[in-house]
């Protein structure tokens, strides 16, 4: 007999025996360790392997393994029964698209050394969060700190890849407009076939989603094997150590991503998605502690700062809608209110502020010298965009009327980092300096170097959303008038 703490509804009415919270929240974590550590190593691993091997090879090991992590912790297929052929047709053309098609895309477009790795992993992580997070949104008002949460994680990822070297060679669409653009693509038909999968959880259906996607991944790649016959060395990619070490992970991360969504719903899988540059960084640490690579180019400084912020941006997306509410009477909220909403048009115009000047100097192919400064705005540096995430996260936490701790230990968490990571540019590259003079940055024919500029505006946007916080949690720890009925309490 299932004791009731064991016990689950799923909408229907009736009890089914499911997983204890905690248990459930354990199972959570181990999926979400093994998915952040797994997808870092595919883009480690694969980033390299790319050098050698086709992008039908490498795309065709993501869909296969990838699905084949997938089964393992699906359901059984035998009893299955086909009640819903047109979803299970959708699910196949999602599974294919999402499963090889997303990976192929990115492998067409990632040469041997360009774009940049940085770039690569911000779009293929981050920017892939963002789009599922974006699918996932409804009409409610506490979707406002999910969409910050978003915001927040891609300033962070932004704030880390840009701090892995100096001088930075991330610069988003500025050399590879084109090939990064279907990277974007590639994103949405991969945040497509997550966005079905929480659905079909639901309705409590995953596995009729999971497999025929699984099946439409194997097939894409079979068929486009085929069809490529003369790109895939199906010997030369068996006998490459980088193949067997990429599929591996490939399996790994297809299970852990299944599994989160399982038994914690698709934003889980969004926030976890946008992390392996946070896993990456974190190895980096060991690394340099121990020396066993040599020298480290990363500024951890700037790099742990983007990591809390990326961190704190996950956990918005993470938790759930309920919480602890406020009472909106109070001059205590509606004063939180006005704040909020100020910080919020503050960030904004902060955006359009310079915040960082960057001096270039070098050599033209000629031998003349290069010399030339320039301003770039808030909308092109991490830490105004930060900013926004902030001010909107706490805006939504007033509209909405829940606070509860977690979110408010995030945003905190958010605000104590961000002065690490807010100089952090969005792009080192810029269209008037000579391409002569770009290649030679960091060695002794040229430099480049960015120093801060004062942006009030941010500054009192940030001030700003630090006080409404403060108040909405004054405002929730207030005693409640007798007339007022108590709202259930989620600590």
């Amino acid at each position: 007999m299932t004791s009731k703490i064991n016990v689950r509804r799923d909408g229907k009415g009736r009890d089914i025996p499911g997983p204890s919270p905690s248990r459930r929240g354990t199972t959570v974590a181990v999926a979400v360790t093994v998915l952040v550590f797994a997808l870092a190593a595919q883009f480690a691993v694969g980033i390299e392997a790319r050098r050698t091997l086709s992008a039908e090879v490498l795309a065709a090991a993501a869909a296969v393994f990838g699905a084949v992590g997938m089964l393992i912790v699906s359901g059984p297929l035998r009893g299955r029964q086909v009640s819903n052929p047109t979803g299970m047709l959708v699910s196949l053309v999602l599974g294919a698209f999402g499963l090889f098609g997303a990976p192929y895309m990115v492998f067409l477009h990632r040469y041997s050394d360009a774009p940049p790795g940085s770039e690569v992993l911000f779009l293929t992580t981050a920017a892939w969060s963002a789009i599922l997070v974006l699918l996932t949104l409804r009409r409610r008002t506490s979707d406002i700190i999910v969409f910050a949460g978003a915001l927040l994680i891609l300033g962070g990822i932004a704030g880390i890849v840009g701090n892995w070297e100096r001088p930075s060679s991330f610069s988003p669409f500025v050399r590879y407009v084109v090939e990064e653009r279907w990277m974007l693509l590639a994103g949405v038909a991969w945040a497509l076939l997550w966005q079905q999968l929480g659905r079909a959880k639901e309705r409590s259906d995953v596995d009729g989603v999971a497999i025929p996607a699984a099946v439409g991944g194997i097939l894409a790649a079979v068929l486009t094997a085929f069809a490529h016959a003369n790109d895939v060395n199906i010997p030369a990619a068996l006998s490459h150590g980088g193949f067997w070490l990429y599929s591996v992970a490939a399996i790994a991360s297809g299970a852990a991503m299944l599994l989160a969504l399982r038994t914690g719903g698709v934003r889980v899988v969004a926030g976890a998605v946008a992390l392996p540059a946070v896993a990456l960084t974190v190895l980096t640490l060991i690394e340099q502690a121990t020396g066993a690579f040599g020298p480290q180019p990363i500024l951890l400084i700037p790099a742990f700062g983007g990591a809390v912020v990326a961190l704190a941006g996950a956990t918005l997306v993470w938790l759930p809608d309920t919480g602890e509410t406020t009472e909106g009477v109070r001059s205590a909220c509606r004063f939180a209110l006005t704040i909020s909403a100020a910080a919020v048009l503050a960030a904004f115009i902060g955006l359009a502020l310079p915040a960082l000047q960057g001096r270039a100097t070098g050599l033209r192919t000629s031998g003349a010298s290069f010399d030339a400064t320039f301003v770039l705005r808030g909308i092109e540096v991490a830490g105004p965009w930060i900013a926004v995430g902030i001010t909107v996260a706490v805006l939504g936490m007033v509209l909405s009327r829940v606070a509860t701790r977690a979110r408010a230990l995030a945003l905190a968490a958010a605000l104590l980092a961000w002065p690490l990571v807010w100089a952090t540019p969005l792009r080192t590259l810029t269209r008037f300096i000579p391409s002569e003079v770009q290649v030679d940055f960091g060695s002794e024919f040229a430099a480049i170097a960015f120093s801060r500029l004062p942006v009030p505006a941010v500054f009192v946007a940030l001030g700003g959303a630090a006080g409404a916080l403060a108040l909405l949690l004054v405002c929730r720890r207030e005693p409640r008038a007798p007339d007022v009925q108590a709202s259930p309490i989620e600590r």
